[in-house]
């Protein structure tokens, strides 16, 4: 008897269209959970990043716009920046208020 109702051509159809449904679901959790991963991994990319501590000279100053706010009221600003000598003889920029030219100042590199 079992045999003649899973034989019916309408159960197979329902059967056939569960068995689709669940195929789906599941190709759809395997991309989620795949892009969690990659993300996730990103993260953890970002926060192992090693940095070392360098001392650097302050040369110039100059005004720089700068995008500042929250996330609602974004809008640029006029802010103080500071050009910083490396000891590799490069340079940098560094948004500060209190730094002056001349002073040496502790930065960091990343590694």
């Amino acid at each position: 008897m079992n045999k003649t109702i899973l034989n019916s051509p309408s159960i197979r159809k329902y059967l056939a269209k569960e068995r689709k449904l669940f195929i789906a679901f599941i190709i759809i959790f395997i991309g989620c959970v795949s892009f969690a991963t990659v993300i996730s991994l990103d993260h953890i990319r970002t926060l192992s990043i090693r940095y070392e501590p360098i001392e650097v000279t302050a040369t110039a100053e100059f005004q720089g716009s700068q995008n500042v706010g929250t996330r609602i009221n974004r809008h640029f600003e006029e802010v103080r920046m500071v050009k910083v000598d490396l000891p590799d003889g490069s340079q940098g920029q560094v948004r500060s208020n209190d730094i002056k030219i001349g002073e040496q100042i502790t930065g960091f590199k990343v590694i």
